[in-house]
């Protein structure tokens, strides 16, 4: 089992930088909306609030 970092600032008005391990990511919205975007790609998650249920959908970059 593997040590995981991650720290959230809230930066006002849904935007949200989150640090960790993996690098830093930027992500906006409300609950139950986001967009965020990271090294990896872009990541887009809406929820049905109280439910569990949720959707994502991943876009990564491509490598040079």
């Amino acid at each position: 089992m593997g040590f995981r970092f991650r720290k959230s600032f809230s930066l006002g008005n849904g935007l949200r930088l989150t640090l960790s391990k993996s690098g830093p990511s930027l992500s906006f919205g409300k609950r139950g909306a986001r967009v965020g975007v990271s090294k990896r790609g872009i990541r887009t998650s809406f929820s049905l609030l109280g439910t569990g249920i949720s959707y994502v959908k991943e876009r990564r970059f491509k490598k040079p």
